[in-house]
């Protein structure tokens, strides 16, 4: 006897065919498509058709007007404010549609502008991004959902910025199997759509290739159809657009399901030889130890043939990465520490050493640049060294207290952004400036570096050098802004410092550095 066969779900073909049948598509649950799936994919199938859902279009809407404001700010203009003002609009829009709003999200996002206010550069342009998608996710979860905030913004960033390429794609399917009666725009943009678009991507190609073409071109400078401007400029839109629409449907974004636990590695691990390594390990680092306090902490004399800044630069680094060593070790050998008594204690042990050896490569570097002046890398080793040895003390109470790793590295993430945001604000070129002229007397001043350091550092440097030498460096200028649009709190310190009549007999200190 045959059996009854129950279809759960919608086909595939009728689903894509046929959605101009149904009233409204985007009246299904949130978790439910228009396949009969609920893990999610159905929202994405609602809304990659580009607009065939009606919750599509005011979206559509929004990234135009977003990306027409991209182009008034951005377009012949060096970036500064323009940067926060536009990701705090962009915030805003992206957030609209939502009832009640978390006021901690705004929060998140206002401290995340902050630093491109202050100087815009890698640092906080990064910063700025990473506060926005947090604050986003934050919102669209609300506050029940902060545990989960860190997958959630990992795919977030998963889907950038093919979330909008998939989606036009999308688009273009819907279009194109869309019937005649869907309207004459429909009809327009199948038949100009890729014309108009090669053309564009042809004539760049051939003014590249062609110097007459070029020239041709470079008369027509002054129009307002400028070839060479339009394909520039379209170009920026398409790339904000890529940028922007993932942001605009950041709640169709899946997150990251991230481990709990880390698994114990049993294989190439056991408790034995976690003894015997602490053991051996505690031992070395002990001769070690007792190396930098006779020649480093004692002032003895370095060893023969070696100054004390070549002893202290020989070791700065390879003893950084020993520390970062000893504490992958650490969290690797964590499991075992409560199967024999001893192990805990060596592992504390352990892990003190490597502080003090962290510290140890910090007055190692800060040895060196007594004697050879301060640089990027110098600066930056000197934080990271601080960095470790503040981990690696993290490491020693959380081994003492007998926490979980989820523990440490909650700290940990905490201790980096904390410090990569505090670094954002402050001016190291005008800090390398200060210290390096005040050594400008020895006979290891640079001062070609010193002129390379950038606008930011020109209220560092002494006139007579700024005007002179420096002034026939391509690589140093004053900071200029032109406008609000890359106005920039540090660049705008420096200026009017030296806008300052200059009093040569009172040296004023730190009145306008940052």
């Amino acid at each position: 006897m045959a059996q009854d066969w129950t279809v759960t779900g919608v086909p595939t073909s009728i689903a894509r065919d046929g959605w101009w049948l149904h009233k409204d598509v985007t009246a299904a649950p949130a978790g439910t498509g228009a396949e009969g799936t609920t893990s999610g994919g159905g929202a994405e199938n609602r809304t990659a058709g580009g607009g065939t859902g009606r919750r599509s279009h005011p979206r559509l809407l929004a990234l135009a007007a977003l990306v027409a404001l991209g182009d008034a700010l951005f377009y012949g203009h060096a970036v500064g404010l323009s940067l926060a003002v536009f990701a705090l609009v962009l915030f805003a829009v992206a957030t609209l549609p939502l009832v009640r709003l978390n006021p901690g999200a705004w929060v998140v996002m206002l401290l995340s502008v902050l630093p491109v206010v202050e100087h815009v550069q890698a640092l906080s342009i990064a910063l700025m991004t990473l506060g926005l998608m947090v604050a986003l996710m934050w919102a669209l979860r609300g506050p029940q959902g902060v545990s989960r905030l860190p997958g959630a913004v990992l795919g977030l960033l998963r889907t950038l910025p093919g979330q909008a390429l998939r989606d036009g794609i999308g688009a273009a399917v819907m279009l194109n199997r869309a019937p005649r009666s869907a309207g004459r725009l429909s009809r327009l943009l199948r038949d100009w759509a890729f014309p108009v678009g090669g053309a564009l991507v042809l004539m760049s190609l051939l003014v590249r290739a062609n110097p007459v073409l070029g020239d041709w071109l470079g008369a027509l400078g002054d129009l307002p159809l400028n070839p060479r401007r339009m394909v520039a400029r379209g170009a920026g839109w398409v790339g904000l657009a890529l940028m922007i629409w993932p942001m605009l449907v950041a709640d169709r974004a899946r997150p990251v399901d991230l481990p709990q636990s880390a698994r114990p590695a049993r294989r190439w691990l056991t408790a034995n030889a976690v003894t015997h390594s602490l053991v051996g390990f505690n031992a070395i680092l002990a001769l070690q130890t007792l190396l930098d306090l006779r020649y480093l902490w004692s002032g003895f004399a370095p060893p023969a043939g070696m100054t004390l800044a070549e002893y202290a630069h020989r070791g700065a680094y390879p003893l950084l990465a020993t520390a970062l060593l000893a504490g992958a070790f650490a969290l690797a050998a964590r499991p075992w520490l409560d199967e024999r008594r001893v192990l805990k204690p060596l592992m504390l042990l352990w892990i003190a050493q490597n502080v003090l050896l962290a510290l140890s490569a910090v007055y190692r570097l800060d040895l060196y640049v007594q004697t050879f002046g301060l640089t990027y890398l110098r600066v930056h080793a000197g934080i990271w060294m601080l960095l470790v040895a503040a981990g690696l003390a993290l490491i020693l109470g959380q081994v003492a207290a007998d926490r979980p790793n989820r523990w440490l590295m909650l700290r940990c993430a905490a201790l980096g952004l904390g410090t990569l945001y505090a670094c954002a604000f402050i001016n190291f070129a005008a800090v390398i400036a200060r210290h390096n002229v005040a050594r400008i007397d020895s006979a290891s001043f640079d001062r070609a570096y010193l002129c390379s350091l950038g606008p930011t550092a020109a209220a560092e440097i002494p006139s007579a050098l700024r005007l002179g030498r420096c002034a026939w460096d391509n690589d140093f200028r004053p900071p200029r802004i032109d406008g609000w649009r890359d106005w920039g709190y540090r660049d705008w310190r420096v200026l009017r410092y030296l806008e300052r009549p200059e009093q040569p007999e009172v040296r004023r200190e730190d009145s306008r550095r940052g």
